[in-house]
């Protein structure tokens, strides 16, 4: 059984992590009118494309000002 994590409400792209690491980050509406969200990782300056699992960050991402929540307490 999985234990659910607090996170944080949404912030707008124009406000900026304090700390490096991964992020859910806000996609495109789908089609059924549903939000997608994908981890991208904060380097502290850009925003990469991530998947939570790389131990690198990608490519910075095309959009850096998407609206993204982290983990609300320290892990």
């Amino acid at each position: 059984m999985s234990k659910k994590l607090k996170l944080t409400p949404w912030f707008p792209g124009e406000v900026k992590p304090v700390r490096v690491g991964f992020y859910d980050r806000q996609y495109s509406d789908t089609e059924a009118g549903q939000k997608c969200y994908f981890l991208d990782y904060w380097s502290g300056a850009f925003w990469h494309y991530g998947n939570g699992k790389a131990k690198r960050p990608r490519d910075r991402t095309l959009n850096q000002m998407r609206p993204w929540r982290g983990l609300a307490v320290k892990p």
